[in-house]
């Protein structure tokens, strides 16, 4: 990785970047101007976007955003235009727009207003791409004034990041300024003789390499900031990474997970449109899908993100040029209904430790099921005290959801009894975030412990008791335990959620919350296995059912939202709690999704037989011939192995297993973290040593045992023997 290569290699890079060639070549040469000119009439995207920059270029000064900065945009797109359509009489009209902005327009002034971190760099793109298709075409006297007025932007730019704290740019905020100054320098090092644009050029690639890239991004396409922040910190540094790439410097791009961005957002987007609320960003719809992301696109050969790309793209909101130059015309658009890709997708955010899981019934379906589990272990920009939380629901509506109801200003952003979690006492957890902070100052150490994915079903456990501790408590005082599992169950016509927590803070009686939050919909039966909690969307219900406690004391409030000013208002959400109190609590509950109450899975206790005292079974009906038949038990010893626990048919040491029988045969089953799983005297699975399985009829997933806790890659599955299952009933 670029973050941890020697200073040395750096500045060789630097030293072989500077044999740029002539103009232009930050983003294309001028032997690729027909090919490029020629790609308008090869996608209707194509002809849009460059009929945008035609009407941009034609649009008097002034009229587009009326923004200070909308110049930009002007000079810009006139520049492109006039270079791609080789129209004399219109380049010298850029030339002349670039003279009169240079000549209007202060950088001193636009840095000292304190403009917007998010439009630094709108200028110094500008300049730097005008200067680079323009530069051939000018005269010696248009030269020697643009040149230094481009110097003094570049440097004026540069030395007003300096004075702020995101000037290494590791997150967002700074990434674009220093994107955008590195870009002016890398387009005018070669004709400037201003000392200082090279080191412009020097700190913004060091900075990006080092800090930016290594930082924001996990290889598997997750940024830690979120859908969101992850286009506002790529929209510049991708630009500058890949002219930098061009001129023969280092190619930043070729080991980041920057590339791989669609991927993670493809998995956040509900099935019913609409990014699931993680975190404080994701209530921005379709804009998150930019432009930029069309170069990861065609170097991932990511045939499905590009249908979603396609398919959710807000038109309105993508850069014409970014489109018009990086749409992967060589790349065929896959429906992932079509091509069915993996259901869910385990994102790592921290290597070995933790992350998201993302996870539907079904692509390209609107009235898919989707469910998302939530691990964190480094603190991260703009993360939630949200340790071990879920989204889940489907038929169009989030059932279980999140809603940012505390902004930047509050001391309570990010707080814990905002999200699908177990509270202790009242919550209230971080107590010592800093106001505007955007809640980087949590101690989130969860862990995921456990997983095993597949088209049958979701296997996630979560180990959170790190996180389970005060802030303002600077001793290591970790909960005793804080586990939950999660079995996303969804080859059915209803899917469910079976969901197991295990809370013991410190050995003394502790007042347990544990919360659901739903959009306002109607509410009834009072959530026990015979009576369930029923909401009731348009299309579909949800009924939440408790097994522990049997008789749950569930209230249900409307969530109150605080605004900027900091006054308290209702939301659109409301919040379920069941409330118990004890040293040590558990919870086991089922959601199940139906378009047809009458028709609704039904759920029996199952008696188990097993030392341990946490064991337990539930029966889900699915069908008159189907049924699902779940084992638990906690993980007493801290081995991720259980003893072993009998239920009926079934026999396993895991932590959790789940078989399903349909028409008398198996079509699918689980083992979360053990040993073996027998039904009769059929081995579904036997292991030399702790794995995960998830099985069904169409695909399967094996996974050794995590260690998370010794920051470990996860164990290879050992001398495993995993049971066929019938292709046909």
């Amino acid at each position: 990785m670029l973050a941890f290569r020697p200073i040395v290699l750096l500045l060789a890079t630097v030293v072989a970047a500077m044999a740029a060639p002539g103009h232009p070549f930050l983003l294309f040469s001028a032997g690729e101007i027909p090919a490029l000119r020629a790609r308008a009439n090869a996608a209707p995207l194509l002809l849009d976007s460059l009929a945008a920059l035609r009407a941009q270029a034609g649009a008097p000064a002034g009229s587009f955003t009326n923004h200070p900065l909308d110049w930009t945009t002007h000079l810009e797109a006139l520049a492109f235009v006039a270079t791609i359509e080789n129209d004399s009489g219109m380049r010298q009209r850029a030339i002349a727009r670039l003279l009169e902005d240079l000549r209007r327009y202060d950088p001193a002034d636009t840095y000292t207003k304190e403009a917007d971190f998010h439009d630094l760099a709108l200028p110094t793109r500008a300049l730097a791409l005008a200067w680079d298709w323009l530069e051939p075409h000018m005269t010696a006297s248009q030269r020697a004034e643009i040149l230094p007025a481009l110097d003094k932007w570049c440097i004026a730019s540069y030395r007003h990041s300096e004075t702020k704290w995101w000037r290494e740019a590791s997150y967002n905020c700074g990434s674009v300024p220093v994107a955008g100054y590195g870009l002016l320098a890398l387009s005018i090092r070669n004709d400037t003789t201003n000392a200082t644009v090279a080191t412009c050029y020097r700190e913004a690639f060091r900075r990006l390499a080092q800090n930016f890239f290594p930082t924001t991004w996990r290889p598997s396409g997750i940024c830690f900031e979120g859908p969101n922040y992850a286009i506002v910190g790529l929209k510049y540094p991708v630009l500058f990474a890949y002219a930098n790439a061009r001129v023969g410097g280092d190619d930043l791009l070729a080991d980041t997970g920057a590339m791989r961005a669609m991927s993670y957002l493809m998995h956040q987007w509900l099935p019913w449109g609409g990014c699931a609320s993680i975190g404080d960003n994701t209530d921005y719809g379709a804009r998150t899908f930019a432009a930029e992301y069309l170069l990861g696109l065609g170097r991932t050969r990511d045939a499905e993100g590009i249908w979603t790309w396609m398919k959710y793209k807000r038109a309105k909101s993508l850069d014409p040029l970014i489109a018009y130059l990086w749409y992967p015309l060589d790349l065929t658009p896959a429906d992932p209904g079509q091509s069915r890709p993996p259901t869910s997708k385990y994102f790592e955010v921290t290597a070995n430790r933790a992350g998201y899981v993302f996870g539907r019934s079904a692509w390209s379906d609107p009235n898919a099921a989707f469910f998302a589990f939530v691990t964190r272990f480094d603190n991260c920009n703009h993360q939630h005290y949200d340790m071990d939380s879920f989204l889940f629901g489907g038929f169009g509506t989030l059932f279980a959801t999140h809603q940012m109801l505390y902004p930047y200003p509050s001391d309570r952003h990010g707080v814990d009894y905002e999200h699908n979690m177990v509270i202790v006492n009242d919550g209230g957890w971080p107590t010592a975030n800093r106001a505007k902070s955007c809640a980087d100052d949590n101690s989130t150490r969860g862990m995921l412990v456990g997983v095993a994915l597949s088209s049958f079903a979701d296997y996630v456990r979560g180990d959170a008791k790190w996180s389970y501790r005060d802030n303002a408590v600077w001793i290591s005082n970790p909960a005793i335990r804080a586990e939950r599992t999660c079995l996303f169950v969804k080859q059915t016509a209803s899917p469910y959620l079976f969901v197991l927590d295990d809370l013991e803070q410190d050995s003394t009686t502790i007042n347990y919350q544990w919360l659901w939050h739903a959009p306002r919909l109607p509410v009834a039966g009072t959530g026990t296995l015979t009576d369930p909690l029923i909401l009731s969307a348009t299309n579909a219900s949800c009924a939440i059912q408790f097994a522990l406690p049997e008789q749950p004391a569930i209230t249900n409030e409307i969530a109150m939202h605080e605004s900027n000013s900091g006054e308290l208002k209702p939301s659109g959400l409301m919040r379920l709690r069941v409330a118990q109190t004890g040293a040590r609590v558990r919870y086991a509950a089922v959601a199940t999704l139906q378009t047809n109450l009458a028709a609704r899975p039904r759920v029996t206790a199952m008696a188990v037989a097993c030392p341990t005292p946490s064991a337990g079974g539930l029966t889900v009906r699915l069908a008159e011939d189907t049924r699902d038949f779940i084992v638990w038990q906690s993980e007493e010893e801290h081995r991720q192995c259980g003893i072993p626990l009998t239920a009926g048919h079934l026999r396993t040491d895991g932590l959790t297993a789940l078989v399903r029988v349909q028409n008398g045969k198996i079509t699918g089953f689980v083992l979360g973290e053990g040993t073996y799983l027998q039904w009769d005297d059929t081995t579904l699975v036997r292991a030399a040593a702790t794995v995960s399985v998830s099985s069904g009829l169409d695909d399967r997933q094996i996974l050794g045992r995590r260690r998370c806790q010794e920051n470990l890659p996860p164990l290879p599955p050992r001398l495993i023997k995993i049971a066929s299952l019938p292709k046909e009933l």
